[in-house]
């Protein structure tokens, strides 16, 4: 594995599309990843489409999951936090688009506890302005609610 330091985000979108090729069988017409993170939960969905318009199910690898990770830890920005998901969509022979997500409620299948958003924000902090409101709500269920300005986690203003 690569120093964090020693990768960019370009370097790491390349590497993941490299990995999706590797793990795609010949004749694909479309390959679709999506992935839900959090610093504590990894949910990745791996999606290959064939010129027929069938597809062909492809289990992620772990590298995947990890260079994802990596990828997060890379694209994370002080004031707006860290991403939730990113679609990584592919066409031949190799041409890609990546959307990241950091502003709606990822959908969690099942719904992710209310702590695991905590320790995320714990993690990858982001100012008030870049707290949307479920998120904020969240951090208002989890046991010892974040505040979502603070860096600390803990609010001892009562």
């Amino acid at each position: 594995m690569y120093p964090l330091q020693s990768l960019n985000e370009q370097e790491l979108q390349q590497r993941i599309g490299g990995r999706l090729l590797a793990a795609t069988p010949s004749g694909w017409h479309r390959i679709d990843l999506k992935a839900l993170m959090a610093v504590a939960v990894r949910d990745l969905s791996l999606t290959v489409l064939t010129a027929d318009g069938g597809s062909v199910p492809v289990a992620p690898t772990p590298e995947l999951g990890e260079d994802l990770a990596l990828l997060r830890q890379v694209t994370y920005r002080p004031e707006k936090g860290a991403w939730f998901s990113v679609r990584f969509t592919m066409d031949p022979p190799a041409a890609f688009r990546v959307s990241y997500n950091y502003t709606y409620e990822p959908q969690w299948v099942p719904p992710v506890p209310p702590e695991v958003f905590a320790t995320d924000l714990l993690a990858f902090p982001r100012t008030a302005q870049y707290v949307p409101e479920w998120l904020a709500s969240r951090l208002t269920q989890a046991s010892g609610a974040v505040d979502p300005g603070s860096t600390t986690g803990t609010d001892h203003d009562a």
